[in-house]
């Protein structure tokens, strides 16, 4: 990857979005860059192998599924971020599966190579601990949600933090690129049904309103506030 690309505006709160240009070429430089179409598999769960990946552009999703077979989705991972690393660190197989929802770009970067630069990189090593950090937290948050949550509460919740990560005011969002009712369902541990009942009634109430160019939150506090009603 040429290194004018690593001035390249990430966005906020991801990982190399956070890191100076010259700790992203201590990771450029050892990492090998790699395209995947949208919807091919990445690894797989249970998968041996132990690389780390960086994404460029594009976006992945992280999945698992019970054992009956139903998929529980993680999360999606955007520009800027990461997946693989526990696995890297702690030498254990994968533990879900993750494939490219649209075509993803990224920068595969081998365990040893990654243990070595946790080890030299003292401003990578934080960033690394401060992602693992909201990981474990968001993991524990989603817990809490399945188990003290109806289904319609949490589509609310889950709602809320992808307008927040859309926000175009002070208290308005754009979701340019909302996740089907099909993926939220696996997202939120909920039927699909109990999604686009949840859906409907919002956009009845005025909570989102579907537009050209996206779904249209007019006041995320007044969302959020819907949560625990």
């Amino acid at each position: 990857m040429a290194i004018a690309d690593l001035s390249q505006n990430w966005p906020y709160g991801s990982l190399l979005g956070g890191l100076s240009v010259a700790a992203r070429k201590a990771l450029s430089d050892k990492w090998m860059t790699e395209q995947f179409d949208a919807g091919r598999l990445i690894f797989g769960d249970k998968d041996p192998s132990r690389d780390v990946f960086f994404v460029i552009s594009g976006s992945a999703r992280a999945a698992a599924f019970t054992l009956n077979g139903r998929e529980v989705s993680f999360n999606v991972i955007g520009p800027g971020d990461c997946f693989g690393e526990i696995t890297a660190i702690d030498g254990g197989i994968r533990s879900s599966s993750v494939a490219a929802v649209k075509s993803v770009t990224v920068g595969r970067l081998s365990a040893s190579d990654f243990k070595q630069i946790l080890e030299t990189e003292a401003e990578i090593a934080r960033a690394f601990f401060t992602l693992l950090c909201g990981k474990v937290r968001g993991m524990s948050d989603k817990l809490v949600e399945y188990t003290e949550l109806t289904s319609a509460q949490r589509v609310r919740r889950e709602l809320t933090r992808l307008a927040r990560a859309a926000r175009v005011g002070a208290d308005s969002a754009l979701i340019t690129e909302m996740p089907t009712q099909a993926e939220l369902a696996t997202r939120i541990l909920a039927r699909r049904e109990a999604v686009t009942r949840e859906f409907a009634h919002l956009q009845r109430q005025g909570f989102v309103e579907r537009r050209k160019d996206g779904f249209h939150m007019p006041s995320i506090r007044r969302l959020e506030a819907e949560i625990l009603l």
